[in-house]
């Protein structure tokens, strides 16, 4: 399977290759994707090679938090996604307690937070497609980032013609 170089976790084309394989199995599915807050401010302040340091231990957090069988991915560049079946604990709160703890780096306090979307699905012969489902947990970050950083939002159907809406608008503004 295809790794990320500084996390260990899944690279974007493993982990949706795991999470379609897993989606095949009946049961209730979570995909929580988690965006980084001021990743580019970090490696301003930071320098690429510290933010990096930042990154893997974020990675290294997100693979002690999960329990085994969790697929973890490193999706973008500061964006972490996990597939689970949640039995007993809240994966995007489990998420952000396991991240959002402040890290020293190079003698920085470094305070993470993360803007986090979630979407749920059913698993079995009717499962969406792994790259449609974080699609749309990536919509549901990109709604949440609109209440500004820290916050988290869970997949709505109302997110699909919001962003329809804004193509269209785009689409007129240059027409």
């Amino acid at each position: 399977a295809g790794k990320d170089e500084l996390t260990g976790l899944l690279d974007r084309r493993s982990f949706i290759a795991r999470a379609r394989e897993r989606l095949t199995h009946d049961g209730v599915h979570e995909l929580v994707v988690a965006d980084l807050d001021r990743l580019r401010r970090l490696n301003e302040a930071l320098g690429h090679e510290r933010a990096d340091l930042v990154l893997a231990a974020l990675g290294s957090r997100l693979a002690a938090a999960f329990p085994e069988g969790s697929i973890l991915g490193r999706i973008g560049e500061d964006e972490f996604a996990v597939l689970c079946e949640p039995k007993g604990y809240e994966p995007a709160e489990l998420l952000r307690t396991a991240l959002e703890q402040p890290l020293r780096i190079a003698g920085f306090d470094i305070h993470p937070t993360l803007t986090i979307g979630a979407v749920s699905a059913e698993g079995g012969e009717d499962a969406p497609e792994a790259a449609e489902l974080v699609r749309r947990a990536e919509l549901a970050v990109e709604a949440a980032a609109a209440n500004g950083r820290g916050s988290a939002a869970a997949y709505g159907r109302s997110m699909e013609t919001d962003g329809l809406s804004r193509l269209a608008l785009e689409a007129d503004l240059r027409g």
